[in-house]
């Protein structure tokens, strides 16, 4: 796969050792693709600025400039080589925003470089995509445990939608703040993600095991590690699915909307696709009366004793037998099957 090697915050900081001399000048450094020239530049302007310049034909575009809070993005005429002006389409903004801003031109380039994509089309497309997730997320900082168990869910939800279909998406319950984190008409699952070295996992509440009436719940146990050059992250996850659902709007941002929902954040994508993933092993389990749980019904009054407020507990899979293949793909089923 190729890959552009900016923007970067180490990039900007080098253009920053090297600053234009005068108003309308740019320290500016060509971005490269496995080491081959692009004709795209990364720039900071005498007042600190920063740009990404993409080679444009002479054609305006009726829809620029467009500001928003944040990045803008305009046409003009630059001198960055040869001492000779040409049109370029200027994706820029401010270093107060350097972090969502390199996410977003990275992409940009990245679209224009290594796909091929009109530079004008593939700016804005990625602007508005990107728009979503400039709305204040609610939800605390995500931290890395919470990475892991988001990473979890949207790396199963790329596998559903591919088996099943992008209404699979809307059966992505725990951004809601429901009991489990996907709810199909047949099936209930709940996903556990770790980087333990042993299948031991965290359950949180009474009831997170407990299957809903008429319908079967399944327990996904996801064992990752963090491995320098593993090709998995958090980020790489929500590509995935947002690559699945293009071309289905209502769906795609109904996935968005889920993500800033549980504190997904763009700005901080670039650390968070740092966090790289092995995938060691995903196993379903069904939950029934043999598997490792505590329920009210694991008292002999019923309930919990008086007094006590929260229950935790973690169980210890290693022991106990995953389903089979066939098995497996029946229970996944009912998250798409119709009832």
């Amino acid at each position: 796969m190729k890959v552009v090697d900016g923007p970067s915050a180490d990039l900007w900081g080098d253009l920053r050792e090297s600053p234009a001399q005068a108003v309308g000048q740019f320290a500016a450094q060509e971005i490269r693709i496995d080491g081959s020239r692009t004709g795209i530049f990364m720039a900071i302007g005498h007042d600190q600025s920063l740009h990404v310049f993409f080679p444009v034909e002479s054609a305006e575009d009726t829809s620029l400039p467009l500001r928003l809070t944040g990045i803008e993005l305009a046409e003009r005429q630059v001198m960055l080589v040869d001492g000779t002006p040409r049109l370029y389409l200027d994706l820029g903004s401010t270093s107060a925003y350097e972090s969502m801003f390199t996410t977003v031109a990275r992409e940009v380039a990245h679209a224009v470089a290594a796909e091929g994509r009109e530079p004008r089309k593939a700016a804005l497309q990625t602007i508005r995509r990107w728009q979503t997730f400039w709305k204040r997320p609610r939800g605390a900082e995500l931290n890395r445990p919470e990475q892991i168990g988001l990473f979890g869910e949207v790396w199963l939800l790329a596998q559903l939608i591919r088996a099943l279909g992008v209404e699979v998406v809307e059966r992505w319950t725990g951004p809601n703040g429901e009991r489990h984190d996907f709810q199909g008409p047949a099936t209930h699952l709940e996903v556990k993600a770790t980087e333990k070295e042993t299948p031991v996992f965290r359950i949180s509440g009474l009831d997170q095991l407990q299957p809903p009436d008429d319908r079967a719940l399944g327990l996904v146990a996801v064992m990752v590690r963090e491995e320098t050059g593993a090709a998995e992250s958090l980020v790489t996850a929500v590509r995935a699915v947002e690559k699945l659902l293009e071309g289905h709007v209502v769906e795609l941002e109904m996935f968005r909307q889920k993500l800033l929902d549980v504190g997904y954040r763009a700005e901080r994508e670039e650390e968070w696709g740092r966090l790289r993933l092995l995938v060691r092993s995903v196993e379903v389990y069904l939950v029934d009366d043999r598997f490792p749980r505590l329920t009210p019904e694991s008292f002999t009054t019923g309930m919990v004793p008086p007094g006590v407020v929260r229950v935790e507990y973690d169980v210890d899979l290693s022991a106990f037998a995953p389903l089979d293949g066939g098995e497996r793909e029946r229970l996944l089923a009912g998250i798409g099957r119709v009832s």
